[in-house]
């Protein structure tokens, strides 16, 4: 998926070597949008079946979430360079812009948790069973990137107000409720979903906050709030 953050780093290289990563990360959007998301259903699926492609149930909805970010940030920056993408990719583009706000929103209704404001780590995508009720920090800023990029994307006007209103429930939730005062204002690693509360634990990496998660979707956000226009979107 890191594949996907990618384009936004080409500045100054060749365009022998754009042209070879435009192309995979191209490759690499349909092939998730094809393959990992039931449209009908408005399901998304982390894993498939490796023999038959079936869809399989288990859902990160962070995982999904980064999927989107990432995804937008690709197309910002594909964009703006499209002579050098396959001879496909506005079509891509347009498609990714229609389909990625639904993937979004199918993801954040599975896996944010109202009653103490986070986000589930795994839940079964069709029935909706949490698998893993630990509410990990990473996947809200990774969220708020996703809605507010989706936001931006999207022409129809009653979804861009549903993905801003997912984004805004993650940041009062990461703001609200994972800011540790006694490390500098850095997340907490871990809550309950059953109880709210901290957990001694630290699933997601074993350091306070690596500046990937957080700081880059905030970033990222502030840099395209600023300037949205120039990406043409």
């Amino acid at each position: 998926m890191l594949y996907l953050a990618v384009p936004r780093l080409l500045t100054s290289h060749p365009e022998t070597v754009k042209r070879e990563l435009f192309s995979r990360c191209c490759e690499f959007l349909r092939f998730v949008m094809e393959r990992h998301f039931d449209a009908a259903t408005e399901r998304f699926g982390e894993f498939i079946h490796r023999g038959t492609g079936a869809l399989l149930d288990t859902l990160d909805p962070g995982h999904c979430t980064e999927f989107v970010g990432l995804g937008f940030s690709a197309i910002f920056a594909m964009s703006r360079e499209l002579r050098l993408c396959p001879p496909e990719a506005a079509e891509l583009f347009a498609q990714a812009r229609r389909m990625l706000p639904r993937i979004f929103l199918s993801a954040f209704r599975r896996g944010f948790h109202a009653k103490h404001a986070g986000m589930f780590k795994a839940v079964n995508g069709r029935t909706g069973e949490i698998l893993d009720s630990t509410m990990p920090w990473w996947n809200l800023p990774e969220t708020m990137r996703a809605g507010y990029f989706a936001a931006l994307s999207t022409p129809d006007e009653a979804l861009r107000r549903q993905c801003l209103e997912a984004a805004a429930k993650c940041h009062a939730a990461y703001f609200g409720h994972y800011l540790n005062p006694n490390l500098m204002g850095f997340p907490y690693q871990t809550r309950s979903g059953l109880t709210g509360e901290v957990l001694d634990a630290a699933l997601a990496i074993p350091e306070g906050d690596p500046l990937y998660h957080a700081n880059l979707a905030f970033l990222e956000i502030i840099r395209h709030a600023e300037g949205s226009r120039s990406v043409g979107i």
